[in-house]
């Protein structure tokens, strides 16, 4: 999916931005959330992005 994401930025290469647009939608459905998580209103969605947040991108030489 990231290269297909930067195929359509008109690149034959990925860069760490396309892994980050493409990451919610494609590992959103692979969580199971418990019973805890849904009665505290949390999302799978909304723990991805916090993943995001935290995990700095890699940076190009």
């Amino acid at each position: 999916m990231a290269s297909a994401h930067a195929y359509l930025q008109e690149r034959d290469y990925v860069v760490p931005a396309d892994v980050a647009a493409v990451f919610i939608d494609v590992c959103a459905h692979r969580l199971i959330l418990n019973t805890k998580a849904k009665v505290g209103g949390l999302t799978a969605e909304g723990i991805l992005e916090q993943i995001l947040k935290l995990i700095p991108q890699p940076k190009a030489k």
